[in-house]
């Protein structure tokens, strides 16, 4: 997932408008839109405004998580580093936790 797609993503999910950014970035609405109609990442310079209107930091915006989000990153580093039988020992857990 791309920057552009997840900035519109994140927006959907809090229920944030296009125009309310566009606004924030004192830009025209079509501007914003357009990365989104484009498939574009914006300009750089807007990366600290947008963070802050999707209420992140520029890291999980830049890293393309947010804290409501896990980072399976981190979690897959760990995960390959088990042998066997903690690998069985976590799946386990792992199936435990679904059925709660």
């Amino acid at each position: 997932m791309n920057l552009s797609t997840f900035i519109f993503s994140t927006m959907d999910s809090k229920n944030l408008k296009i125009a309310d950014l566009a606004k924030l970035l004192n830009l025209p609405h079509g501007s914003v839109s357009s990365w989104k109609q484009r498939n574009t990442d914006p300009p750089t310079k807007y990366i600290s405004q947008i963070a802050l209107f999707l209420d992140m930091s520029i890291e999980e915006l830049l890293a393309h998580t947010s804290s409501e989000e896990p980072n399976n990153d981190i979690f897959n580093e760990y995960y390959q580093k088990l042998d066997a039988e903690q690998t069985h020992h976590v799946v386990s857990l792992m199936e435990d936790l679904t059925n709660i």
